[in-house]
Parts: structure tokens; C-alpha cells; sequence
């Protein structure tokens, strides 16, 4: 899972200490399975990175998901739907 600029330190420590999950600050096509942010999808479209992080997750199919799907996760214990979690 990669965790994008501004997402609280407390979400990477729920996704490697509770569910057992690598995260990192880079996309790695080969292991990112998830991307979680707090920026909304207007802030994801501006900027060289935002715009470019967005176009490659929509080229390899990782969700962009907000860090309520971790506490999702953390309340059942375990990986959920990311259906009601993508970023807006």
C-alpha cells in the first residue's frame, strides 16, 4: 500500500502493525496494491505528481482510496471492498 503526501502517520502504522501490510511512499507497479490519500480528486488532478500519480493508478487498475477504508479494515480486521472508499 502507498501512502500518499498528507496522510496521517497513525493510517501506515494501523496497515503495518494491526493488518500485517508493507506500505511505502513510492508506487511500485510490481507491489502497490492500494493507494491511500487525503487529497480530494480535484487536488489528485492538479500538480505534476497528483496528475501523474492518478493517470498511472488508472493504467494499472490501484485503487485511490481514502484513509477511511484503513479504519474499515482496522474495525473488521481484515482487507475491505474499497467500493465506498475511493477518493472524492
Amino acid at each position: 500500500v502507498m501512502l500518499d503526501g498528507g496522510v496521517d502517520d497513525g493510517v501506515g502504522e494501523i496497515l503495518r502493525t494491526e493488518l500485517h501490510v508493507e506500505c511505502t511512499h513510492e508506487l511500485d507497479p510490481e507491489t502497490t496494491t492500494h493507494v491511500v490519500t487525503s487529497r480530494s480528486e480535484a487536488e489528485l488532478e492538479e500538480g505534476h505528481d497528483a496528475g501523474a500519480l492518478k493517470s498511472i493508478c488508472a493504467q494499472l487498475n490501484i485503487p485511490i482510496v481514502t484513509p477511511e477504508w484503513v479504519y474499515a479494515c482496522q474495525k473488521q480486521g481484515r482487507m475491505q471492498s474499497v467500493s465506498h472508499f475511493y477518493s472524492q
